[in-house]
C-alpha cells in the first residue's frame, strides 16, 4: 500500500497475516529466487518475536502433518501426538497448517515438504534430547534455539533457529576468521552457519538490521543475504531480517541499494492486538505468566487508547533515552516483560503491601506512569486490600465446617460490591481520573482505587470459594450444588439494565471483571457449569 505520511510505498501487516507469508518462505526459499522479508516498525512490536514464532510454528505444524500422514516416531509417538493437538486447538498453528497443504498441492511445494517429513521424527527427537540435556529454555515444541554450549552433531536434521543482532557484532562473527591448515589457508566458521547447513530446516534471523553499521559489516552483509554463506559455508537456508524505522530512532542508517533493491522484501510491521498478544503469550508461555494482566490491559487499552502500545510521537527517537529525564512508554515487548515478572511475584511469599509496592514499581519502570492508575489496579488484582490471609482462613474453616451463613453472606457481599450500581461509581470515577488535563490528584486516585479495589476482592473471593466447594462436591443436586451455581450467577453479564448506548465504560468494565474471573477459576468453571446443568437442570 501507498502510505502518504511516509511517502513511500510500504506493505503493512499485523503479525498474525506475517504468519502464512513466512511460512511459504521458510519452505521455499531454496528452491524460489526468494526476496530476503525486513521486518520494520516502532521498537517492541514484536518483530524478531513473528519471526521466532512463524517458525515455531511451521515445525510444530509439521509434526502434525507428519502424525496424520502416518508417520511414525517410535518411542516419542505421545509427544507428537501432544503437540499435534496442541496445534490444532491453536488458531495460528492452525493457519500455518493450512498454509502447508496449500503449498504442498503444489508440485514445487510437494518437492520441498515431503522429504522433511520424513525426517520430522529425528527432528522432535532432537528437541526432546536438547531439552533434557540443556534446558527447556532453548526448545520451543520441535524447534531448537542455537546455543554454542549445545553439542553440534544435535544440530543435524533438526529444527534450528538463529538469531544474531547484527549491530554488536564484528565481520568475523558472521563470515568467521581465516585459520591455515597444512600450509592451505582456510576459514574457521560461526558454529551457527554450520548448524544451519546441517538442519533439516532453519532461519537465520538478524536484528538490528538498519542499525549503524561500519562498512566492513556492510560488506558481511553482502555474503550472508544475498549468497546465504558464511566464510565458505553455504548454509542455504532462510533470513529475515528486522528493524526500526527513520521516525522511531536515530540509530537507523542508510542501507546500500545494491543489497536491498530486488533482494529484500521490505515489510512495515504494525502493533499486535491485544488478543493476538495474548494468544501469543499463551503460545510461549502457558500457564506461566500472570494471565489477569490481559483484561486489565483490555480495560483501559478499551478507555485510554495507548496503554497497550504508545502513540507514535511518544515512540520517536526510541533511543534517544536521557537518564531522569526520559520516561518509558508502554510496547508489547515490555508488557511481556511485566506479564512474566508478576507472575513470579505472584508466586513469591511476601507481606501483602511490599508485593503490592513491588508490582507498582515493575510497572512503572517498564511502561511508566503516563496511564495514571494502571499499576494500582495490576497490584490490586495481584493481592486484593480488601481481602486478608485472616478472611482467606476463615473462608477455608467454613467450607470445611459447611457453614452454609459464612459462605452466602461472602456471596451477598460480593453481589453488592458488582452491582449495577456499583459499576455507575466505577465509571464516574474513571471518568474523572481520564479527563483530567494534568495527573490527578491523590484523594481522586485512592477512591478510584477502593472502588477498584472491592471489586477485585469480590472476583477472589468468588473464584475461592468455587474452587475448594468444587473439590468437596461428590456430583449430587445438593445444597453444594446451588452453592455453586450462586456463586457463578453473581458475575454480571452486560444486559439493557446496566448497559446504555452512550456509555461503553460499561461493557469495558463488565467484561473485564467476567474475564479475570474465568482467569482465575480457569476452564474449570465451564465444565463445572456443564456438570451443573445436567445434574440439577438449568434452574
Amino acid at each position: 500500500m501507498y502510505n502518504a505520511e511516509k511517502g513511500k510505498s510500504v506493505v503493512e501487516y499485523r503479525p498474525s497475516q506475517l504468519y502464512p507469508l513466512l511460512t511459504e518462505y521458510y519452505l521455499l526459499q531454496g528452491r524460489l529466487r526468494s526476496a530476503v522479508p525486513l521486518l520494520l516498525g516502532p521498537p517492541g512490536v514484536g518483530k524478531s518475536t513473528v519471526s521466532e514464532d512463524s517458525f515455531v510454528q511451521l515445525s510444530n505444524a509439521l509434526v502434525r502433518l507428519a502424525v496424520e500422514r502416518g508417520v511414525s516416531f517410535d518411542t516419542l509417538e505421545r509427544r507428537a501426538r501432544e503437540i499435534a493437538e496442541k496445534c490444532s486447538r491453536d488458531d495460528i498453528c492452525s493457519s500455518v497448517y493450512q498454509e502447508i497443504l496449500r503449498i504442498y498441492d503444489t508440485e514445487e511445494g510437494k518437492r520441498a515438504i515431503e522429504p522433511i517429513l520424513k525426517k520430522v521424527p529425528k527432528a522432535l527427537k532432537t528437541a526432546e534430547a536438547v531439552k533434557e540435556i540443556y534446558g527447556k529454555d532453548l526448545v520451543r515444541g520441535a524447534s531448537v534455539f542455537y546455543d554454542n554450549s549445545i553439542e553440534k552433531k544435535l544440530y543435524e536434521d533438526s529444527f534450528v533457529i538463529v538469531n544474531l543482532t547484527v549491530s554488536i557484532h564484528e565481520p568475523p562473527d558472521l563470515l568467521g576468521v581465516p585459520v591455515i591448515n597444512d600450509g592451505v589457508m582456510d576459514y574457521a566458521s560461526p558454529g551457527w552457519a554450520k548448524a544451519l547447513r546441517d538442519s533439516l530446516l532453519g532461519v537465520l534471523i538478524l536484528d538490528e538490521f538498519t542499525n549503524v553499521m561500519n562498512d566492513m559489516l556492510k560488506n558481511a552483509m553482502y555474503s550472508l543475504v544475498l549468497e546465504r554463506r558464511s566464510g565458505f559455508i553455504r548454509f542455504n537456508k532462510p533470513i529475515v531480517a528486522t528493524g526500526n524505522m527513520s521516525q522511531h530512532s536515530e540509530l537507523v542508517d542508510t542501507l546500500p541499494a545494491p543489497l536491498i533493491m530486488g533482494r529484500m522484501a521490505l515489510i512495515e510491521v504494525a502493533s499486535p492486538t491485544l488478543k493476538e498478544w495474548t494468544e501469543y503469550m499463551n503460545r510461549k508461555y502457558g500457564e506461566r505468566w500472570y494471565k489477569p494482566l490481559a483484561p486489565i490491559l483490555d480495560m483501559f487499552h478499551s478507555i485510554t487508547g495507548d496503554v497497550f502500545i504508545a502513540k507514535e510521537e511518544r515512540m520517536r527517537n526510541a533511543y534517544s533515552v536521557v537518564p531522569g529525564e526520559t520516561k518509558p512508554y508502554p510496547t508489547p515487548r515490555a508488557w511481556e516483560c511485566v506479564a512474566t515478572h508478576l507472575y513470579v511475584l505472584s508466586k513469591m511469599k511476601l507481606d501483602p503491601e511490599e508485593k503490592r509496592e513491588r508490582a507498582k514499581n515493575l510497572v512503572i519502570s517498564l511502561v511508566g506512569d503516563e496511564n495514571y492508575m494502571i499499576e494500582e489496579v495490576i497490584a490490586e488484582a495481584l493481592v486484593p486490600t480488601g481481602i486478608s490471609e485472616e478472611e482467606i482462613e476463615r473462608l477455608q474453616e467454613a467450607i470445611e465446617r459447611w457453614d452454609l451463613e459464612v459462605l452466602k453472606e461472602t456471596i451477598h457481599e460480593s453481589r453488592e460490591a458488582l452491582s449495577p450500581s456499583r459499576i455507575e461509581e466505577i465509571i464516574r470515577k474513571l471518568n474523572e481520573v481520564f479527563t483530567q488535563e494534568r495527573k490527578p490528584g491523590e484523594e481522586l486516585l485512592r477512591s478510584a482505587k477502593k472502588a477498584f479495589s472491592d471489586l477485585y476482592t469480590s472476583v477472589v473471593k468468588l473464584s475461592y470459594i468455587i474452587s475448594r466447594v468444587k473439590e468437596r462436591w461428590d456430583g449430587t443436586c445438593d445444597e453444594r450444588a446451588r452453592l455453586l451455581r450462586e456463586c457463578m450467577e453473581v458475575i454480571p453479564i452486560p444486559d439493557e439494565d446496566i448497559v446504555q448506548d452512550d456509555d461503553d465504560y460499561k461493557k469495558v468494565i463488565v467484561n473485564a471483571l467476567v474475564n479475570t474471573f474465568n482467569i482465575m477459576v480457569g476452564d474449570e468453571v465451564r465444565e463445572l457449569k456443564e456438570k451443573l446443568d445436567e445434574k440439577c437442570g438449568t434452574e
